[in-house]
């Protein structure tokens, strides 16, 4: 087994707390592939899959876990008591945590009878303390025996909530990705945003008052008959809805793996991701302007 446990650094002081134990149950289980996210409010949100009770086999095959969450109010001196969300969650694929004004999002890949592992979200209205019934991002109808180590991202951008996530369902991989306007109740509008890329997977989502970016891992259909060195790929949406084109960004001498994205002042992205060689892992960095400053210049 083992536990979710949270440190902090305040004051920009080089140093953190003592770490403390999140979850309540101290049973000797899994907890595990953690988020964490800060409100509107200041308050820290932390989310886990948990196999305190372990819900053994869904539908025809493999044991899933359940979603847990607790809620610090005091910038993580402590946490609060832990609230399930769900069951039946996939026990490999990381969960994600973001916010529409007041309320807290949080999706997941659900595993439905008959192996179907989807997306869906589920949202609290009143700090985390009660949860929504879980409804589906899109239905694809992903049937995998196995666990896709990969889970959903959100951001918001306004009134809009933005999900992108991998799947298979169509036979295709892809990265997909779909928008609420109603707070993440529904979503609509999915679409792929890997196109002219092979084995897409692991994307991740950011927002600024501008606009949404998304960057995930893929190889290039024109490399190599689709066989050439994984690389990172990036692409914004903006607040009038326009999608930019996809971008390959600079590689290594390694496959790329693991990418995140950050978006910083006047323009700025900032794209990290690492690389495997000769056994040794190394961090990457790469930093652009939005394609659509550039665009207007």
């Amino acid at each position: 087994g083992g536990n979710v446990r949270f440190s902090r650094s305040a004051g920009m002081r080089p140093a953190f707390s003592p770490a403390l134990t999140v979850n309540d149950d101290n049973l000797p289980v899994t907890h595990s592939f953690q988020t964490v996210a800060v409100g509107p409010d200041g308050a820290i949100y932390v989310a886990w899959l948990d196999g305190r009770e372990q819900s053994g086999p869904h539908g025809a095959h493999a044991a899933t876990q359940s979603i847990y969450l607790a809620r610090s109010t005091n910038q993580g001196r402590s946490f609060e008591k832990n609230v399930k969300i769900a069951d039946h969650v996939c026990p490999c694929c990381r969960l994600t945590i973001t916010f529409a004004g007041d309320t807290v999002l949080l999706a997941w890949r659900w595993v439905e009878p008959g192996d179907i592992r989807d997306i869906f979200l589920a949202s609290s209205s009143d700090r985390g303390q009660t949860w929504s019934k879980p409804s589906m991002v899109a239905r694809d109808g992903w049937k995998i025996n196995g666990c896709p180590p990969v889970g959903p991202a959100l951001a918001t951008l306004g009134s809009k909530v933005y999900a992108a996530w991998f799947t298979e369902g169509s036979g295709d991989p892809t990265i997909q990705v779909a928008v609420s306007a109603d707070g993440g109740r529904t979503f609509a509008g999915k679409q792929r945003v890997s196109q002219g890329t092979f084995d897409p997977t692991h994307p991740q989502l950011v927002a600024n008052d501008e606009k949404v970016a998304v960057v995930f891992q893929a190889r290039s259909a024109k490399s190599e008959q689709g066989w050439g060195r994984v690389g990172v790929y990036y692409r914004e949406f903006h607040a009038d809805g326009t999608m930019s084109e996809l971008v390959r960004l600079a590689e290594g001498k390694a496959n790329a793996s693991y990418p995140t994205v950050a978006l910083g002042l006047s323009g700025r992205i900032f794209v990290g991701w690492t690389q495997t060689a000769q056994g040794a892992s190394t961090a990457h960095l790469v930093r652009g302007r939005s394609l659509a400053k550039a665009a207007k210049q």
